[in-house]
C-alpha cells in the first residue's frame, strides 16, 4: 500500500490559485492555511444561521480574511474588507479552496529569478545585508 500524506497539521500553509475566468475576473494565488473538518462544519452552521444573506458573506468574508496568509491581488492585502469585495465567483472558489471543498488550481511554480529573490530577501534578514547587495552576490557567483 502506497502510503499518503493527508493530515492537517498546525501551523501547515498551502499554496493555492484560482484561475482567470474570461468576463468575470482575474486569476488569483494565495497561501492559506487549511481547515479541520470541525472548523468548516462551524462556520457553516454559522453562516447559515445568519439571518440574511449578508450577514452570512460578512461572517464567511472575515473566515477567509483569517485563512489567508498572502495572495496576489494587486490592490490591497486578504483582508476582511479587501475578500468581501472579491467578485462572487471568485470569493466562492477561494473560500471552497480554503475549505477544502474544492481544489486549487494548478500553481505556478516559481521561476529562477523569483527564486533568487526570495533568496536575498530571506539572507539580508538573516545577515542584515540589503536585498540588492545579496542579489549581487548571488548573481556575480553564477
Amino acid at each position: 500500500m502506497r502510503r499518503t500524506s493527508n493530515l492537517v497539521r498546525d501551523g501547515q500553509t498551502r499554496n493555492g490559485k484560482v484561475d482567470a475566468e474570461d468576463g468575470l475576473h482575474d486569476g488569483l494565488s494565495f497561501s492559506y492555511r487549511p481547515c479541520l473538518p470541525e472548523e468548516v462544519e462551524t462556520i457553516e452552521s454559522q453562516a447559515a444561521k445568519e439571518g440574511n444573506p449578508r450577514a452570512a458573506v460578512r461572517l464567511i468574508a472575515a473566515f477567509v480574511a483569517d485563512r489567508l496568509g498572502t495572495w496576489s491581488e494587486a490592490d490591497g492585502d486578504p483582508t476582511f474588507e479587501n475578500v468581501r469585495r472579491l467578485p462572487f465567483d471568485l470569493f466562492n472558489k477561494v473560500y471552497r479552496v480554503v475549505v477544502g471543498m474544492r481544489a486549487s488550481d494548478p500553481v505556478d511554480q516559481p521561476t529562477k529569478e523569483e527564486e533568487d529573490e526570495l533568496v536575498a530577501a530571506l539572507r539580508s534578514q538573516v545577515d542584515g545585508t540589503p536585498p540588492g547587495e545579496t542579489m549581487a552576490e548571488t548573481t556575480e557567483g553564477n
